[in-house]
């Protein structure tokens, strides 16, 4: 359920939700927004409590871009409830523009996806939170060791460099990956040296067909982006879009 910008949903809401979902012990998928909603940090919570509860749950999302009343011990709950997901299918979690996400809660979030040995599909939205390349390495550490077939990771806005898009493509090399979003949009830090780890992979791993990367606002050259939207003529892509 999206109720993405509706002001006036908050607790109360989240409350029948929670009511419902104790109701459905062998739910499978669970698909909840709350950003730009009225639900406060107690709100968020009490949900997590009773989703902590499900163990079949297979494909999960839970939004919260810009709730500005989330805390980071909520953030590291929500990462705990990840882990209490041992069939995990598809995992999308939006913390985008919760300013006091950094690295301590991606490394929680880390340690949530370690050893998900059926999850295929990750989607991270980490834009304008305080993470670094620091957690952000750690991330790839873990994302190394999953069989994704799909990765969407969103840090525009943050401290993630040149450094952390190179490992992440070194941990993606021999990945079955189809589908490969990354966002790095205003990251100040992510020069002409990205472009050349992701020609790398692009060049190393054939199986990647659907691409899209954002490289607005950074320091990578007009040369750079030239040069990486000419992989196209190398060989096919479903989609393949650089901006």
């Amino acid at each position: 359920m999206n109720m993405i910008d509706c002001t006036e949903i908050g607790d109360e809401s989240a409350k029948a939700m929670e009511e419902v979902l104790r109701r459905q012990p062998g739910i499978e998928d669970i698909r909840l927004g709350f950003g730009g909603t009225s639900i406060t940090n107690d709100g968020v919570g009490k949900l997590l409590l009773a989703i902590a509860e499900l163990r079949r749950v297979k494909q999960f999302s839970f939004q919260l871009k810009g709730c500005t009343s989330l805390t980071e011990e909520r953030c590291l709950q929500l990462a705990d409830v990840v882990a209490c997901m041992p069939s995990l299918e598809f995992l999308s979690l939006g913390l985008d523009k919760c300013q006091l996400v950094g690295d301590r809660t991606l490394d929680r979030i880390s340690k949530a996806i370690a050893g998900k040995s059926s999850l295929g599909m990750l989607h991270l939205l980490l834009t304008e939170t305080q993470v670094t390349d620091e957690g952000f390495v750690e991330l790839v550490k873990e994302i190394a060791e999953l069989p994704l077939s799909a990765l969407t990771l969103d840090v525009s806005r943050t401290a993630v460099s040149d450094v952390g898009t190179w490992r992440l493509c070194e941990a993606l090399v021999d990945k079955p990956l189809s589908t490969f979003l990354l966002n790095l949009t205003s990251c100040r830090q992510v020069t002409d040296g990205t472009v050349a780890s992701l020609i790398d992979l692009l060049r190393i791993n054939k199986t990647i067909t659907t691409t899209l990367f954002w490289l607005i606002s950074t320091e990578v050259t007009p040369g750079e982006k030239k040069r990486i939207r000419s992989i196209q003529r190398e060989r096919e892509f479903k989609k393949f879009f650089v901006f």
